[in-house]
């Protein structure tokens, strides 16, 4: 019985912490492909079944891709803020 009361205790505690949060678009950036290093499976790791793509983009972020990309493509990031 105490178990019961302690575990429908924590279901209410959560039940009652989650709020219904909206995302805001903030900004959309376009941010041009400007470096690619290529890695085959196994070569990071011994998981690692398939090729990764990481790119390094003009806006200084860096991003690993499952798919192909090539220098010059374009990727668009969002940010976004999480509003009550």
């Amino acid at each position: 019985m105490k178990n019961l009361s302690i575990l429908l205790l924590l279901v209410a505690s959560f039940a009652a912490s989650c709020k219904d949060y909206k995302s805001k678009l903030i900004e959309r950036k376009a941010c041009v492909i400007t470096e690619i290093e290529t890695f085959s499976p196994g070569q990071r790791h011994t998981m690692q079944v398939d090729y990764e793509w990481h790119a390094t983009t003009s806006c200084g972020m860096k991003h690993t891709f499952k798919s192909a990309v090539e220098i010059g493509d374009t990727i668009w990031v969002e940010y976004r803020k999480l509003e009550k």
